[in-house]
C-alpha cells in the first residue's frame, strides 16, 4: 500500500475552513482563560487584606501581685503617635454586659490597683487600638485569667495567743486600719472595729468566739483588705477565768469556787487594792485556787503582789 507523500499530507489540509479551525481553538481553550482571569481578580482583592487586623495591638502580658495588677502589649503594628488603647477588665471571659472598670491610654501598658480589683478574684481584660483618621478600631485582644493576691500584714497567730473563746491578732505596723472580720467555717461572720489604740499597739484580742472552731480573719483600711489569716480555736479551757493585764486578780479570787483554775494571759499584773492603789494582800479563804499563766511559759508572765494569805480550812 502506497504511503502519501508529506506534500500530498499537507495538501490534503488545504480545503478546510481556517475559520472553523480557530473558532474551535478558541473555544477549547476560553474555560482555562477565564480561570486565569478570575483567580488574578480574586488575587487583587484577597480578604486577607484587612487593615483593623493589621491594627491590632499584640498578645496582653499580666503580671499580678500583692497590690495590683499591671497589663502591657505590644505597640499596634501601624501605630502612630495619636494611636490610644482601650482597654477593659471584667470578672466574664465574653465580657457580656458591663465590665468592671474601662480605661483609654496612649501607652501600651497600664496598672491595675486594688482600688478596683477584689484580692483572691479571677479576672480578665481585654485591649482593641481606637479608630485613627481613616483606619478603623481593631478587633480585641483577650487576656488569660489574672488575679491579685493581696497584701498580707497579720503575723501568724501562735498557739499562745489562741483560747478555746479568744484569739489575739498581730500585725505589721500600718496606718488607717478600720475592722477586722473573722468568718467561721459555718455561721455568721463578727465585725469587730479597731481604735486608734489598737492600730498604735498592732493588734487586737478579739473575744467571744467558738471553740474548735476554724476561722479567717481579714483586716481592713475602709473596705480595702489588707491582711487574711487562718487559725483554729482550741477546745473548751480548763480555766474557770482568764485574765488579762489590768483585770482585778483581786476580785477574780474572791469569786472563785473551790478548785478553779484562774488563767493569766501573757504580761505584767499587780495585786492592788481597787480603792487606794497600794499593793494589798491576796486574801484566799478556805478553798483551793490555782493560778497559773495561759501561755505555759515563765517569762512572758509576771505577778507583783505584797502577800499571799491563806485563810481557813483548805485554803
Amino acid at each position: 500500500m502506497a504511503v502519501p507523500s508529506i506534500p500530498s499530507r499537507l495538501s490534503s489540509y488545504k480545503n478546510l475552513d481556517m475559520k472553523k479551525i480557530l473558532t474551535s481553538l478558541s473555544l477549547k481553550f476560553l474555560p482555562f482563560g477565564l480561570l486565569l482571569l478570575a483567580a488574578c481578580e480574586k488575587d487583587m482583592t484577597s480578604a486577607d487584606f484587612n487593615p483593623s487586623r493589621q491594627f491590632m495591638p499584640g498578645d496582653i502580658n499580666v503580671v499580678a501581685g500583692e497590690t495590683q495588677a499591671a497589663l502591657s502589649w505590644s505597640a499596634s503594628l501601624f501605630a502612630q503617635n495619636t494611636t490610644t488603647y482601650a482597654v477593659e477588665v471584667g470578672t466574664d471571659s465574653s465580657f457580656a454586659g458591663t465590665p468592671l472598670a474601662s480605661f483609654t491610654t496612649t501607652l501600651p501598658n497600664i496598672v491595675v490597683t486594688d482600688s478596683i480589683l477584689d484580692v483572691k478574684t479571677p479576672y480578665f481584660a481585654r485591649v482593641k487600638a481606637n479608630s485613627v483618621g481613616s483606619t478603623n478600631e481593631s478587633k480585641w485582644v483577650y487576656s488569660s485569667r489574672f488575679q491579685i493576691t493581696g497584701e498580707q500584714i497579720f503575723f501568724p497567730v501562735q498557739d499562745n495567743d489562741l483560747t478555746d473563746a479568744t484569739v489575739l491578732l498581730k500585725w505589721r505596723p500600718t496606718a488607717g486600719l478600720t475592722k477586722i472580720i473573722l468568718t467561721p467555717a459555718t455561721g455568721t461572720a463578727k465585725e469587730v472595729l479597731l481604735t486608734a489604740a489598737d492600730v498604735t499597739a498592732a493588734e487586737k484580742l478579739v473575744t467571744g468566739l467558738a471553740q474548735l472552731t476554724n476561722y479567717t480573719a481579714r483586716i481592713y483600711r475602709n473596705n480595702l483588705q489588707k491582711g487574711e489569716i487562718k487559725f483554729t480555736t482550741k477546745e473548751k479551757s480548763i480555766y474557770a477565768k482568764i485574765l488579762k493585764p489590768g483585770d482585778d486578780i483581786i476580785a477574780a479570787v474572791d469569786a472563785a469556787a473551790n478548785g478553779d483554775i484562774i488563767g493569766l494571759q501573757p504580761g505584767t499584773y499587780d495585786i492592788k487594792s481597787v480603792t487606794t492603789g497600794e499593793y494589798a494582800n491576796l486574801r484566799i479563804l478556805q478553798k483551793t485556787i490555782t493560778i497559773q499563766s495561759t501561755s505555759n511559759k515563765p517569762t512572758d508572765t509576771k505577778v507583783n503582789f505584797r502577800e499571799i494569805t491563806l485563810a481557813g480550812t483548805g485554803a
